[in-house]
């Protein structure tokens, strides 16, 4: 598991918005880890996560956060209020504007 993040990873980190099509394609798979309980797989999916907004825009990943927030279970709320903390320290002003539109 840890690998395959490694992999898709590396391949937005060099690739970029050339990757952004098979990028959305792993963004349902790797945002359903959020909810694992185990602490290492949930912070190498935040930083898979956080890496793929290198090929893919925060508009990308809007209905996932959405229903991350909206979800029965406690650690996936949790840890998709992480991810936004950690979006939000970008201080770019377009992802401000999405952020606010989400919540």
């Amino acid at each position: 598991l840890q690998c395959g993040f490694k992999i898709v990873k590396n391949l937005c980190k060099g690739l970029k918005k050339a990757f952004a099509i098979s990028c959305k394609s792993f963004l349902p798979y790797v945002y359903l880890k959020l909810k694992d309980n185990k602490a290492m797989i949930v912070d190498e999916t935040l930083a898979t996560l956080k890496t793929m907004t290198l090929s893919i825009t925060l508009e990308d990943m809007q209905e996932e956060i959405k229903s991350g927030l909206k979800d029965k279970s406690p650690q996936m709320r949790l840890n998709t209020l992480k991810l936004l903390k950690e979006l939000s320290a970008k201080k770019d002003p377009k992802t401000t504007k999405i952020l606010k539109g989400m919540l």
